[in-house]
């Protein structure tokens, strides 16, 4: 199993530890990102070069992508340990099985109603759902994605989006079905919808919400480097796919992302990324750097090698830049492998790159952490106005310092220090309470639709219920809270604040 904690939530988006990954401990703190592979390998590295000179910050999770390996599933089979091991892989590596490969080629038109098609060196392979398990039993990962027909570009019919729902439930349910073996690792939940936040929100409660879950991986491939975004529509396809999931699982999202992508959907509630990216950009021979002040901006820049401009410069790649390609070379030499296309070229770019974006989530978890321990000194207080802060993402209250006035009285100092615990109070009820909310509603939906049977719905009806029956749950805890918030009006007569 996948053992994922939040540990904190802020604007920026929310940090934790993933304790376990399969059968290994591995104290991941997120945001963060999988190791992308292809056939085995760190691409244009091989595992000595990786071990020896490629430093990582945190004990990796490996993405073990399936198109380059699906040509080779016979014989990884009569091999008998496993793909990592046949990979020469380190031992003891934690390792996902990712069906797509994120940086190959995905054409439209070619799933059908039994399968998937996928697209390697060797042509078009279409998977089905018992080859798909076939491959789990024998690759012997730690966890392993669902299937998804994730053939829906920009202008999909309706009938065309909700085939795929039907699809993508049909490829889960064949592939635990009751009768078969029991599959051993973690279920990463595959879900899409395209461009409609009408069937992301469908795909969540249809798929989403099954028992065997241990994180969902979110399809975003028509938002990935390269595609013009839309921030806004970006921001609701998520906002539907993440609302009727509970949020104490992992959320995943394959693909190249640019750092300022990487940011935006990390403030959207992503945990986890993969490093598909910098290696797009080493093999296009550009080399990754952060702006000084990222995550605060959002800026980064690309040296592109391919340009002649860097023929005479022998400054070291990147000054501050500890990797070992920054230490050891230079700009003019790193143009010169471009330039006469050696090996070395890809192998120093994909080291630095990986490297940089490693560090950015470092900087990411470092600045989320930072919102969220607001002293009081680092709170620029005005004396003539109140700070506001922005609002709690779960309690949705926002934090309040009210001003201190000149000569303040030691009354005034009591009633300004009891309004702000107030305010911390009310916060955590309400984080509290909306955290049990989303729990209990998941937990009802799951029941909901396993009483109605596959082709089922869980109406506004049924929810109607649920709402009745949580808030009588809740009665004696609001009537409480009710009695907390009518005391805090009142001013004793000797000068004290009643809280």
């Amino acid at each position: 199993m996948v053992d994922f904690v939040v540990s904190k939530k802020s604007a920026l988006g929310r940090t934790g530890i993933i304790e376990s990954w399969g059968r290994h401990l591995v104290k991941h703190a997120t945001p963060s990102c999988m190791v992308y592979l292809r056939a085995g390998h760190i691409p244009h590295l091989t595992w000595e070069v990786a071990q020896n000179w490629l430093k990582l910050d945190q004990i990796p999770i490996y993405q073990l992508t399936l198109p380059s390996l699906i040509e080779s599933s016979k014989v990884i089979e009569k091999f008998g340990k496993g793909a990592p091991a046949f990979c020469g892989m380190p031992k003891d590596s934690a390792v996902h099985l990712h069906i797509t490969d994120p940086l190959a080629e995905m054409r439209s038109g070619f799933n059908d109603t039994k399968s998937i098609a996928l697209f390697t060196k060797g042509g078009k392979k279409m998977l089905n759902a018992p080859w798909h398990r076939e491959i789990i039993r024998n690759f012997l990962c730690d966890s392993f994605d669902t299937m998804l027909d994730y053939d829906a570009p920009r202008g999909s019919l309706n009938k065309r989006l909700t085939k795929g729902i039907e699809r993508t439930k049909s490829f889960y349910d064949e592939l635990f079905k009751e009768d078969e073996e029991y599959l051993e690792g973690a279920v990463v939940v595959s879900l899409g919808g395209g461009f409609s936040d009408y069937h992301r929100r469908k795909y969540a409660v249809d798929i989403g919400l099954n028992k065997r879950c241990n994180g969902y991986s979110v399809d975003l491939r028509e938002f990935v480097d390269g595609k013009e975004v839309d921030q806004e529509e970006l921001q609701k396809l998520v906002e539907e796919t993440f609302a009727p999931l509970p949020p104490t699982r992992l959320r995943f999202v394959a693909g190249p992302f640019d750092p300022a992508m990487v940011l935006r959907l990390t403030k959207l509630g992503f945990d986890f990324f993969d490093s598909s990216y910098p290696v797009k950009m080493a093999e296009m021979a550009k080399a990754l750097r952060l702006a000084d002040d990222y995550p605060h901006s959002s800026l980064f820049d690309l040296v592109d090698f391919n340009d002649d401009k860097y023929a005479d410069d022998y400054d070291k790649l990147f000054e501050s830049c500890e990797c070992y390609t920054c230490k050891n070379y230079t700009r003019m030499y790193l143009r010169h492998l471009t330039n006469t296309k050696e090996l070395l070229g890809p192998i120093l770019l994909v080291i630095h790159n990986v490297t940089e974006y490693q560090r950015m989530f470092s900087l990411i978890r470092k600045t989320i952490d930072e919102k969220m321990n607001i002293s009081d000194d680092q709170v620029r207080m005005d004396r003539r106005y109140d700070w506001v802060g922005p609002p709690n993402p779960i309690s949705k209250i926002r934090p309040i310092k009210l001003r201190r006035v000149d000569n303040e009285t030691q009354l005034e100092r009591e009633y300004r220090e009891a309004r702000e615990e107030l305010n911390r109070w009310n916060s955590a009820f309400w984080a509290a309470h909306n955290t049990l909310f989303d729990a209990k509603k998941a937990e009802f939906i799951e029941k909901r639709k396993k009483e109605l049977g596959r082709l089922g719905q869980v109406s506004a009806n049924d929810l109607s219920v649920f709402y009745k029956e949580f808030l009588d749950s809740q009665h004696a805890s609001l009537m409480a809270y009710n009695k907390r918030q009518a005391q805090s009006d009142f001013v004793s007569e000797n000068g004290t604040i009643a809280i």
